[in-house]
């Protein structure tokens, strides 16, 4: 991609760096239509040694199916957590099977050995009242939020939700509105068992991060990598708006849920770690448009900067369309941008391809993937070999392969591991895609 396809320089001011990609810098004068528009905001890397104190809430299922490996690996992660926080964090332990039980109360860790002790004790009970844990967790944490605080809550469980609340819309919606308290929610779901409907809802409602832990000796990595991003959080409160101008409008936005208003889309972005990038696309329909410049949209990100004593940062800018009567110097789409759209698409298809997994109908499933992997191949075929795109066709093949294996046996095992992990694996590949954290 060359500095003529996409004139819009990076704009920066604080922690954040914001970059403008055009699907097309020039477009044929007098035809209407619409263009992508790919944001992409860069967190600058933390250099200070300073950080924002943390108050973490941990709330850890110990219903009987985690007996075992599975809890021996909840208390390691759990210890490890205790362990990397100092006297300025505030640190809180809430267990749940049936009942809940808050066995560390918000305070400062400082007494390790008793901390690790009391995980050390932690046993298995019997159901699994996942609302009650949860909102018990939020509630402890709820007592340290404020102003120059992370507050973060992290949910694990290896099972469904059978006492309490158990419809994901209703409890997402209870996250919600303690986000507005300033308190965020993470969830970590382990096995092939848990509902992994509940726990993403929770988590982007609650403006955290959802994993997917196939194996218990992954949850310490989990909780090793949740830990250090918060403690290199770098930019927080982190509001985009993009409006039409020129009589252009926002007709739809990928990667993460809006607010729309008559011609612009408000978006509201979980926290920035240190070197993380997030990317949001907007599609914006243009009317019938003269020879020349116009000003396509305008540009505003709101945010305080983690890294710089919390300052109120504001970055406005426009973003420019050129209109050619001449076809020849209308642009060709510029490949990152209809990468990512891609990409996004793709990662759409999964949901869809699980959802007719769940609904038992295999063919379709694997005939949604096919499809996606047809049109991800026509993409390829502008740019062979780049790594993104054939990591994608190898994920895809090995999905619609697994699905078609499934379907090859002549019977559906809804409750097979296989059926549900892949399930699980169509669900998590597109959040991953969509909303996952890309890190230097």
């Amino acid at each position: 991609m060359t500095e003529s396809a996409n004139p819009h320089t990076p704009e920066q001011k604080g922690s954040l760096e914001l970059e403008m990609l055009l699907s097309h810098a020039c477009i044929q004068a007098g035809v209407p239509g619409f263009v992508w528009l790919l944001i992409k905001l860069t967190a600058a890397s933390r250099e200070a040694a300073t950080r924002l104190p943390l108050n973490m809430a941990l709330v850890l299922d110990r219903s009987g199916s985690m007996s075992g490996e599975p809890l021996e690996y909840v208390k390691s992660a759990a210890a490890f957590v205790s362990d990397r926080l100092d006297r300025q964090d505030i640190f809180s332990l809430v267990v749940f099977d049936d009942q809940v039980e808050v066995l560390v109360r918000p305070q400062p860790p400082v007494d390790k050995d008793g901390l690790r002790a009391l995980i050390g004790k932690i046993t298995c009970g019997a159901f699994t009242n996942l609302s009650g844990g949860l909102l018990r967790g939020c509630k402890e944490a709820l007592q340290h939020t404020g102003p120059g605080r992370i507050s973060r809550v992290v949910l694990l469980t290896d099972g469904q939700a059978n006492v309490g609340v158990t419809d994901p819309k209703l409890l997402a919606a209870r996250v919600a509105k303690m986000v507005d308290r300033g308190l965020q929610v993470s969830t970590v779901g382990v096995g092939p068992h848990f509902n992994e409907d509940l726990l993403q809802a929770v988590a982007v409602a609650g403006k955290g991060d959802y994993y997917y832990v196939k194996n218990p000796d992954e949850i310490p990595k989990v909780f090793m990598g949740e830990i250090e991003g918060l403690l290199s959080v770098a930019a927080q409160s982190v509001r985009l708006q993009v409006s039409g101008a020129s009589g252009c409008a926002v007709t739809r936005v990928l990667k993460y849920e809006p607010a729309f208003s008559e011609s612009a889309a408000v978006i509201d972005l979980p926290d920035f770690y240190s070197g993380e990038t997030k990317e949001v696309l907007v599609q914006l329909s243009h009317p019938a448009l003269q020879a020349g410049d116009h000003r396509l949209a305008r540009i505003q990100l709101d945010y305080m900067d983690a890294l710089h004593d919390l300052d109120a940062v504001q970055i406005d800018i426009g973003v420019t369309l050129r209109a050619a009567t001449d076809s020849r110097e209308v642009s060709a789409p510029c490949f990152e941008v209809m990468k990512t759209v891609e990409l996004t698409n793709v990662a759409e298809a999964k949901d869809a391809a699980a959802l007719a997994l769940e609904q038992g109908d295999l063919d379709k499933s694997k005939q949604v993937l096919e499809g996606a992997l047809a049109s991800l191949q026509a993409v390829m075929c502008t740019v062979p070999g780049d790594a993104d795109l054939l990591a994608e066709e190898s994920r895809l093949r090995e999905m619609s392969s697994q699905i078609g294996q499934m379907a090859s046996s002549g019977h559906l095992a809804c409750e097979s591991e296989a059926y549900l992990s892949s399930v699980k694996d169509l669900k998590y590949q597109s959040y991953v895609a969509r909303r996952g954290r890309k890190r230097k």
